[in-house]
């Protein structure tokens, strides 16, 4: 079984096309959605407390979220978080 090596646009199509893939790739890996930070916080850093609550979604509505998480590489947690605050 034979690996098949990876294709690579030349570094011509790579910069006539820098615009659209810098667009592409704010889309898709920009500071979109801030992810929440894990673990504790430093020394000295406070951060607002978290409560967990049980929310229940129609089926459609969560497939519809864990595709768009999926999308932008995060949860469906942060997804929900980052659009809650910012409604």
């Amino acid at each position: 079984m034979t690996k098949k090596k990876p294709v690579y646009a030349s570094k011509e199509d790579l910069i006539a096309n820098f615009d659209q893939i810098a667009a592409w790739a704010e889309e898709n890996y920009g500071p979109n959605v801030p992810s929440l930070a894990r673990g504790r916080p430093r020394k000295g850093e406070e951060r607002e407390a978290m409560v967990g609550k049980t929310v229940k979604l129609p089926s459609a509505v969560w497939k519809s979220l864990q595709a768009q998480a999926r999308k932008k590489h995060t949860t469906v947690n942060s997804l929900i978080v980052h659009r809650l605050t910012t409604a």
